[in-house]
């Protein structure tokens, strides 16, 4: 459905879209105002304030990303949903000081627009009018669409801070319990906080907002993914590739028939190949969904160059087993070459890697002590 999203451009260097599902919000705030036998005008309203709203949250995630920035930590895009917005940043600072700042950026910034507006309604005159007409809040409308804004940031910044990681709240508090205990423990006691929000707001969402049921939805999945990964950086830190490089591989060539790889798979526990070229040169990597796939659409003949994929990380003998392990998951990719051009020193498996994890968790070894 990516043809449904809609990019936005870039705003200090960073790619931002509007994710397909944004648009369900919509259609389901105009089946509303219909339903509710709103006229066209309030639900051109409404809807043009709910893209107000977005603007503040794109502004929000610019936040996050401009503190990161500041740590030498980019952000690959923004992305807008109908949940809100979410910054995809290369990683979090694991330094609790840092990861603070970065978390709190986002809320302050809806502070900030809050202060801004309110300054205006109390220079122009409006603040005591607004005050006074607050109980009549039940469109929006030009008269009230500058209170309803300032009203809006001040629930995003207290929606935001509920500490339900991986929530800018919860993200606060793994911080803070990062300056008392290992960063494992931190992210265990918040993810697990979090889970408990995400129940409440099931039971929240059922009796009056269903939108709050995705949300503790992207709690649980989010939360446990990144428990995971900051689990997956403790255990293989102060390792480096050279403790499971794999020298004892088998290669393939860009001319060889697909029923060779399926050959080679077949009589040994290769899943995942590196494709050399007749220069010897790695031009890419070959997985078991790459064969089944090309066995599918272009029969057992076809070349194995036409079906490779041809994307090709070069990783070093010396690199950490976490950068390398990042490097793979954020690119997909299942095999590298390890060494450099012209000197192929041997091979990092994806699969091979997750068995050193498995290992390393079952014997309880952990880089740091809990």
């Amino acid at each position: 459905m990516k043809q449904f999203s809609i990019p936005l451009g870039k705003f200090f260097g960073i790619p931002t879209t509007i994710h397909w599902t944004f648009w369900i919000l919509i259609i389901w705030i105009v089946y509303r105002g219909l339903a509710e036998g709103s006229d066209r005008v309030e639900i051109l309203w409404y809807v043009f304030f709910v893209f107000v709203i977005f603007a503040c949250v794109v502004l929000h995630e610019l936040g996050h990303a401009l503190a990161a920035r500041r740590y030498q930590i980019s952000t690959r895009s923004i992305t807008i949903l109908p949940i809100g917005g979410v910054a995809s940043l290369e990683s979090m600072p694991e330094e609790p000081g840092k990861e603070l700042v970065v978390a709190i950026a986002g809320p302050l910034v809806n502070v900030a627009i809050a202060i801004v507006v309110w300054l205006f309604l109390f220079a122009t005159g409006q603040w005591e009018s607004a005050l006074e007409n607050i109980e009549e809040m039940t469109t929006i409308h030009a008269g009230n669409f500058l209170f309803a804004l300032l009203s809006v940031n001040i629930l995003l910044v207290v929606f935001n801070m509920i500490p339900a990681f991986p929530m800018d709240g919860g993200r606060v508090l793994r911080a803070l319990l990062s300056f008392k205990m290992s960063r494992v423990r931190a992210t265990e006691w918040a993810v697990n906080i979090g889970k408990i929000f995400a129940i409440l707001f099931v039971f929240w969402g059922f009796s009056n907002n269903p939108f709050l049921i995705f949300i503790a939805l992207f709690i649980f999945l989010s939360a446990q993914a990144e428990l995971n990964q900051v689990r997956a950086a403790d255990l293989l830190g102060g390792h480096t590739v050279s403790s499971i490089l794999m020298r004892d591989f088998t290669p393939l060539r860009t001319t060889q028939s697909l029923q060779q790889a399926v050959d080679v798979m077949l009589n040994g526990q290769e899943t995942s190949f590196v494709v050399l070229d007749e220069a010897n040169e790695v031009v890419g990597q070959l997985t078991k969904m790459d064969i089944v796939r090309g066995l599918s659409e272009k029969g057992v003949q076809v070349a194995i160059g036409e079906v490779m994929k041809p994307e090709v990380q070069w990783l070093t003998a010396n690199m950490s087993l976490q950068e390398a392990n990042d490097l793979m998951l954020r690119n997909n990719i299942a095999i590298a070459p390890v060494g450099e051009r012209g000197n192929l020193q041997g091979i990092l498996d994806a699969d091979n890697l997750q068995e050193f994890l498995m290992i390393r968790s079952a014997l309880g070894t952990t880089r740091t002590s809990i």
